[in-house]
């Protein structure tokens, strides 16, 4: 059987038995090891820091254990300004399409602010903590190049997010573990079962996924 994979995580790989993508914070030093992701949050762009830790992004994009860029996105739940949500979420997407990196989305409430810049620059996307009604998955489905993660928050949601996640196909699926610590098996019998469809299935399809991805890592 494939192993696990956890594409987004606030939580070192160690002691997960699978492939885990740990969120780098440009607050803390660079991991040790195994495979990360760098960005600015967008809670943190109006930081008076937001500067230097882009720099330090930049420092660590190069890297090969670095495998996507974010997390980044635009939240309007939050009372950031959404102009500033954008420009820094631009400067990511173009870092990502630089360095040939997947884009890790962060995303409340901001697709229509997102889908059109995706839109004019396509790019591999994973939103991760993927939750829409119909309507919007309808939208996002529409560029081919965004897969969609599934994470443990999904356990408490109702039958619309059931719904949507029954419209993706399986070969745009991915599971995360975000900043929570349930484990990812809890969630992918989740995803298992409003899709009607075998836990083994549905993890090797996701591994699959992940590989197509983020080659590097089986290489």
């Amino acid at each position: 059987m494939s192993p696990l994979t956890d594409v987004h995580s606030h939580f070192p790989a160690a002691g997960f038995k699978g492939i885990r993508i740990f969120n780098w914070n440009p607050e803390h030093s660079s991991p040790s090891d195994g495979w990360f992701s760098a960005g600015l949050h967008p809670w943190n762009v109006e930081n008076p820091s937001a500067g230097d830790w882009w720099k330090s992004v930049l420092s660590v994009v190069v890297e090969p254990r670095c495998l996507a860029i974010g997390e980044t996105g635009i939240d309007r739940y939050r009372p950031i300004p959404v102009p500033l949500q954008t420009e820094w979420f631009t400067r990511h997407l173009s870092l990502a399409r630089e360095t040939g990196k997947p884009l890790i989305v962060h995303n409340v409430r901001g697709h229509q602010d997102l889908i059109p810049l995706l839109k004019k620059s396509p790019h591999p996307v994973v939103l991760h903590g993927f939750r829409g009604n119909e309507s919007v998955t309808s939208q996002w489905l529409r560029l081919p190049s965004v897969w969609f993660s599934a994470g443990s928050i999904l356990l408490r949601a109702g039958s619309d997010q059931q719904a949507s996640f029954r419209m993706i196909p399986r070969h745009r699926l991915l599971l995360e573990s975000d900043d929570r610590q349930t484990p990812i098996e809890e969630t992918l019998l989740w995803l298992a079962g409003c899709r009607q469809e075998n836990p083994i299935l549905i993890q090797e399809q996701v591994y699959f996924n992940f590989i197509t991805l983020f080659p590097s890592v089986v290489t």
